[in-house]
């Protein structure tokens, strides 16, 4: 196990709550889950991009990669409405 900075842990907890918070509302849509689909790829694709900057600096993480972490997730959900809608459907 990696031993992570202490800077991380508000930046996780906000990560936390916004994904559980867009999750159950997303969930509530009856849209077919379309848009549930398109919350939880941005949820992953976050998670993703959140372990690899734990994996490149746990021990001192920059001012960007607590903002990445901390306000990430708003743009990975913008980005997975624009891929979708040029997809044609939801994802």
């Amino acid at each position: 196990m990696i031993a992570l900075s202490q800077e991380y842990r508000r930046p996780v907890r906000s990560a936390v709550i916004q994904h559980t918070f867009a999750l159950l509302l997303t969930s509530l849509v009856l849209d077919g889950g379309g848009l549930f689909r398109q919350c939880l790829i941005a949820v992953i694709a976050h998670w993703i991009a959140i372990v690899l900057v734990f994996c490149r600096r746990p021990c001192s993480p920059t001012q960007f990669d607590l903002a990445l972490i901390h306000f990430g997730f708003l743009p990975m959900v913008a980005v997975a409405r624009v891929v979708a809608a040029s997809l044609g459907r939801a994802v």
